[in-house]
């Protein structure tokens, strides 16, 4: 019996997740993607959670824990040097917001 045939909208990060688990379910999954070419550049992912536990059920855990950038957050600096705004992030990856207003 044929493997059922699924399209997949989408390379990003969710696409790939759930081409990984259709394949696994017994499905074909066909991915098709806008871009033109892979993006090497993108966004900080939110690995806590829900997407936590879906990165260890695929077995990659340590191997993204091994890429992680260990961002540390960012700050707003005004022309002075004084911070003015503040995204820490903390141990587990989450990140706050700080405001530091003027005295």
């Amino acid at each position: 019996m044929p493997q059922p045939t699924v399209l997949v909208s989408g390379a990003g990060n969710a696409g790939s997740v759930l081409a990984f688990f259709l394949t696994r379910a017994g499905f074909h999954p066909i991915i098709v993607e806008r871009s033109p070419s892979l993006r090497k550049a993108g966004q900080r992912i939110d690995n806590r959670r829900a997407a936590l536990q879906t990165v260890r059920r695929i077995g990659l855990e340590d191997r993204v824990r091994s890429k992680t950038t260990k961002e540390a957050g960012f700050a707003f600096v005004g022309t002075n040097e004084k911070r003015l705004a503040e995204f820490p992030v903390d141990e587990q990856g989450a990140m706050s917001f700080r405001v530091h207003f003027a005295t």
